[in-house]
């Protein structure tokens, strides 16, 4: 493996990390390493992907399934009043 082939895969390598850092794990919780430069804590699982950000850089709700919108539309009810006219 040459210099360039070694650089590259160490490069994936890192990636992944910081990919992986950011992903949320729903059985165990997520721990924000640094949020703005403070600490965060040990998020449970159930504040991790409920659509609010717990930590300040939102680290929380990255990578999370996406649910899906409702394609029904409004029903509104309208009352109406027989009249009569003479």
């Amino acid at each position: 493996m040459d210099t360039k082939q070694l650089l590259m895969c160490i490069l994936v390598l890192a990636l992944l990390e910081v990919i992986n850092a950011h992903k949320p794990n729903q059985k165990t919780g997520l721990r924000c390493d640094k949020c703005k430069g403070t600490k965060c804590p040990l998020l449970r699982a159930d504040r991790v992907c409920d659509g609010f950000s717990d930590c300040d850089d939102g680290a929380d709700e990255f990578n999370c399934p996406t649910k899906p919108c409702s394609t029904e539309a409004p029903t509104t009810t309208f009352r109406t009043t027989q009249t009569t006219t003479r």
